[in-house]
C-alpha cells in the first residue's frame, strides 16, 4: 500500500519517527487519513540486558492483533533499542548478552515482517559484534539500515569500519539523520555517495512563519530534492515532543508543499525510474545492428531532434549563400529516418532544394525507411536515395555539401563517431560542413556505494551507461578528448589515438568508486547538446552517463590529489580505452594506485 516492491514511486513518501509503537490502532487511523505513509519506532519501551527471550517478548509494546500484517510490512520500520550496560558483568558476558538481545530483536522484527530494521550508530555500539550479527542475519529477507549522524566524523569512520568487516559483497544502506546543525557541503557530498534509503530530519531544521506554517531552510530543501530524485524516504523525528494527528499533519503539509514545488522536475524522471542506477553496456552500433525498439526509444527524445533540426536548418541556410542549385545532404546512420524528416522539413521552411542520401548499414531498416519514403510527397521521394552500405565503401555520385549524423555516445566518441564520419571525408569539398562540428568528453570522480555494489554483483568492471541517482560528484567535470569535424581538421587527418591525464585536488576526506563520463557537442554554430552536469541540456534523455568503475574503492584525504590517465587506443580492428588511477600526497609521492584497467581492450 505504501511502498512498491522496489521502493520506487512518483510521489513523496513521508513518515514520522516516534519513541515506541504503542496504540498502533491510532497509527493505522493516521495512515488511512494519509497524514503519514510510514512510521519508525521501537517495539519496546526499554530493552533490559538481563531479559531472556520470553521476557523480551512480554515487554513488547506492540501487538499484531491491532493491525493487519500487510500494513506492518508496508508501513513500519523497526528501530532496534540496545540495552544499557551492566557494570556487574565482565566484558565477555556483557557482549554475549547484548548479542542475544540484538539477535532476538532482529528475529522479532522478522516475525512481524516489518519493511526494514534501523540500527543507529552510537558510542556504546560494539562494531565487531554488530557486523557479526549482520552477517548472521543476511539469510533473512528483512532490510537492515544503519542510522548515521550527518555531522559526525565518528559515524563516517564507524561506517567504513563496518564495511571492512562485512566485506565488499555485503549490501549496506543507511538512514541519514539531520539536525539543526546542517553539515558543510564537503561533509554532505561524502554522505551522498552512500545508498541512502531514509533521511530523518529533526525538529530543529524547521522554521515557523507568521502564518503558523512551518518551513525548511533552502539547503535542507535542496537535499530533499536530491532524496526524492533517488527515491529515498523522508522522515521527521518526533521523539523529543508530544505528537498528535495535528502535529503529523503539519509536517506532512510542509513536505507536500516542497514536493509540489518540484513536481514538474520529478515528473520528467518518472518514466525513467526503471533505469535509475541500472547498469547497461554501451551500444556499439558500428558492430551491432540496433533493434526497432531501441530506435523508437531514441526517437521519443523530443529535445534531441529539436536541436538536430535547428542545426540542419542553420547549415542549409548557410549553404544557400554559397550555391544556388540543389544542396546535397548525406545522412550517416539513418536508422528509422528522423534526420531524413528534419532535412526535408528544413528545406521546405527555407524554400531550398535538397538531395538527401540516407545511408544505413542495418538492412533490417529497409522496410521502415522504404515506407517512410513512400509517405513523402512525390517531389521529395525523387530527391531521397536510400543506401544500405558502409560509409567507408560507398561511392557518391557527387560531392557532399552537408554531412548529417547522430552517432554520439555517452562519452562522446565511444560509439566511434570520429571513425564513422571520417569515411565521408573523401566525398567532401572545401566548403562542406559536418553536423556535429565538434564534441568533447568529460570525466569526474564518482562516489556511489549503490553502483559499486551493482558492479561487484555483476562481476564486470567494464564501463557501463546508467542513469545515476544515488551518487555524489564533488568535483566539476574536466575535459578529456575533443574531436573536430570542420574543414581545417579534416585536411589535417585528425588523429584518433588520444591520451589525457586529469588531476583533481581533494579538499575533504572521501571515497570514490569510479569516474563519470559525459559529453557536450556543438552540432552547428552554437547549437549545443550536452549531458555534462555543468552544461546539461534540459529535457534530454537519449543518453545516460557513462560510469568507469574501479576494481576497489579509492580513499582520499584533504590535500591529496586524485589522478586518472586515460588512453583512447586504436588498432585496425578495434577501438578501446585503457586507464590508470592513482593518489598522491602533498609531496607528490604515490600513496595508492589501481591496476591498469582494460589493457588491450580485455573487458571493453
Amino acid at each position: 500500500m505504501v511502498f512498491d516492491s522496489q521502493g520506487h514511486s512518483s510521489k513523496l513518501y513521508f513518515g514520522v519517527e516516534v519513541p515506541v509503537f504503542k496504540s498502533v490502532g491510532a497509527f493505522v487511523e493516521i495512515l488511512q487519513d494519509r497524514g503519514a505513509d510510514f512510521f519508525v519506532g521501537s517495539f519496546y519501551e526499554e530493552a533490559n540486558i538481563s531479559d531472556n527471550f520470553e521476557q523480551l517478548v512480554q515487554r513488547l509494546a506492540f501487538s499484531d492483533r491491532e493491525v493487519p500484517s500487510h500494513l506492518v510490512s508496508e508501513s513500519f520500520i523497526a528501530r532496534v533499542e540496545l540495552p544499557k550496560g551492566d557494570a556487574a558483568l565482565d566484558e565477555g558476558e556483557h557482549l554475549l548478552k547484548i548479542d542475544k538481545v540484538l539477535k532476538w530483536q532482529l528475529a522479532i522484527a522478522g516475525h512481524f515482517g516489518v519493511y526494514a530494521v534501523l540500527i543507529d550508530l552510537n558510542d556504546t555500539l560494539n562494531l565487531p559484534l554488530l557486523t557479526r550479527r549482520l552477517k548472521k542475519n543476511a539469510k533473512f529477507k528483512t532490510q537492515i539500515w544503519i542510522g548515521v549522524d550527518a555531522n559526525s566524523e565518528k559515524s563516517w569512520e564507524d561506517l567504513k569500519t563496518i564495511r571492512k568487516m562485512l566485506g565488499p559483497d555485503f549490501e549496506l544502506s543507511i538512514n541519514l539523520r539531520l539536525s539543526a546543525d546542517f553539515p558543510e557541503d564537503e561533509q554532505l557530498q561524502r554522505w551522498l555517495g552512500e545508498d541512502i534509503k531514509l533521511t530523518t530530519i529533526s525538529n530543529g531544521c524547521f522554521l515557523s512563519s507568521s502564518t503558523g506554517e512551518i518551513a525548511l531552510t533552502g539547503k535542507v530543501t535542496e537535499l530533499i530534492l536530491k532524496m526524492l530524485l533517488r527515491r529515498a524516504f523522508i522522515c521527521v523525528d518526533l521523539r523529543s515532543q508530544d505528537y498528535s494527528w495535528e502535529t503529523i499533519e503539519t509536517f506532512s503539509n510542509c513536505f507536500d508543499r516542497i514536493f509540489h514545488s518540484y513536481e514538474q522536475k520529478l515528473s520528467k524522471i518518472d518514466p525513467l525510474t526503471p533505469y535509475l542506477d541500472f547498469l547497461q553496456f554501451p551500444l556499439q552500433p558500428l558492430r551491432d545492428n540496433l533493434s526497432s525498439a531501441t530506435y523508437q526509444t531514441f526517437e521519443r527524445d523530443r529535445m534531441k531532434y529539436i536541436l538536430y533540426a535547428e542545426a540542419i536548418s542553420k547549415a542549409i541556410k548557410d549553404m544557400t549563400q554559397l550555391k544556388s542549385d540543389t544542396i546535397s545532404i548525406l545522412i550517416i546512420g539513418a536508422g528509422r529516418g528522423p534526420l531524413i524528416v528534419n532535412s526535408f522539413q528544413a528545406a521546405r521552411d527555407l524554400k531550398a532544394k535538397v538531395k538527401v542520401y540516407a545511408l544505413e548499414k542495418n538492412k533490417f531498416c529497409l522496410n521502415t525507411l522504404t515506407a517512410l519514403k513512400l509517405s513523402f510527397p512525390q517531389e521529395d521521394q525523387n530527391q531521397l536515395e536510400l543506401i544500405f552500405e558502409d560509409i567507408r565503401t560507398w561511392k557518391s555520385p557527387e560531392k557532399i555539401d552537408i554531412v548529417y549524423c547522430e552517432l554520439l555516445g555517452s562519452f562522446g566518441d565511444n560509439e566511434l563517431s570520429p571513425e564513422c564520419v571520417e569515411g565521408s571525408y573523401r566525398l567532401l569539398h572545401d566548403k562542406s560542413v559536418i553536423i556535429p562540428q565538434s564534441y568533447a568528453s568529460f570525466l569526474t570522480p564518482i562516489s556511489s556505494k549503490r553502483l559499486e555494489f551493482s558492479v561487484r554483483q555483476a562481476k564486470q568492471f567494464t564501463p557501463v551507461v546508467t542513469l545515476m541517482s544515488a551518487f555524489a560528484a564533488p568535483f566539476e567535470s574536466k575535459e578529456c578528448f575533443k574531436f573536430f569535424h570542420d574543414t581545417e581538421h579534416i585536411s589535417k587527418k585528425d588523429k584518433y589515438k588520444r591520451n589525457k591525464t586529469i588531476t583533481f585536488d581533494v579538499e575533504s576526506q572521501n571515497e570514490f568508486h569510479g569516474f563519470g563520463g559525459y559529453f557536450e557537442a556543438d552540432l552547428y554554430k552554437g547549437t549545443m547538446i550536452s549531458i555534462r552536469p555543468e552544461t546539461a541540456t534540459d529535457d534530454l534523455n537519449s543518453w545516460f552517463s557513462m560510469f568507469f568503475p574501479f576494481t576497489r574503492p579509492i580513499h582520499v584525504k584533504a590535500g591529496q590529489k586524485l589522478h586518472i590517465q586515460i588512453f583512447r587506443c586504436v588498432s585496425s580492428k578495434a577501438v578501446w580505452y585503457e586507464w590508470n588511477v592513482w593518489v598522491t600526497g602533498e609531496n607528490g609521492i604515490i600513496l595508492d594506485a589501481l591496476p591498469t584497467a582494460n589493457c588491450e581492450g580485455e573487458i571493453y
